[in-house]
């Protein structure tokens, strides 16, 4: 199973960089190739924890953007899990940018809350988001433009249900769109 969506997200990225209409990744390439439905035939979770895992977050973060098809699927335990299985910074910091920035939830109190994630790999999330990360988590006029103007090849309108799947779990919640009290937020969160 690994080695299928490792060849399969091998090759969406090679061909990505060269005929995707969007760098790094869009809606539309995936489309014109099929990708979509391929990807929906492999194991959901695992192809989301591959693509997290291979220590690209700009690209990361652009393809599941890419793809609310996959995300239906993917259940808040599921989530659990995968967060369970990370092994690097940007793992995490790419997970929570999406969810935060694009399904517009807030699971951090998972993160920092799950005993599968190791207590100094919190500490440098905590540390990075509170640096300089913790601004990336809103939306930006620019990526508000690119959403509106359907430069991504999907809409804001696409979360909205993954959003409410996700909201009627209490572990997650609402995003805090204040600056002041998302960093008021993470610094209180843990430890």
């Amino acid at each position: 199973m690994e080695n299928e969506i490792e060849e399969l997200y091998n090759n969406i990225t090679k061909k990505s960089l060269i005929e995707s209409d969007f760098f790094p990744i869009d809606r539309f390439f995936l489309e014109r190739n099929g990708l979509i439905e391929k990807i929906l035939k492999v194991d959901k979770k695992e192809f989301a924890l591959y693509s997290f895992e291979q220590i690209n977050p700009n690209y990361s973060f652009h393809l599941m953007l890419c793809l609310p098809d996959l995300w239906k699927y993917i259940s808040v335990d599921d989530i659990c899990e995968m967060l369970g299985k990370f092994t690097n910074l940007f793992s995490f910091l790419s997970f929570i940018e999406f969810t935060y920035k694009i399904v517009e939830v807030n699971m951090l109190s998972i993160i920092f809350g799950s005993q599968n994630v190791k207590e100094d790999m919190k500490y440098e999330i905590q540390k990075v988001l509170l640096d300089n990360f913790y601004p990336n988590l809103l939306k930006n006029d620019s990526e508000r433009f690119f959403f509106e103007n359907n430069v991504y090849g999907v809409s804001l309108n696409q979360w909205v249900s993954i959003k409410k799947k996700y909201l009627c779990d209490s572990r997650v919640s609402e995003i805090l769109t204040s600056l002041s009290l998302l960093q008021k937020y993470i610094r209180e969160i843990w430890g």
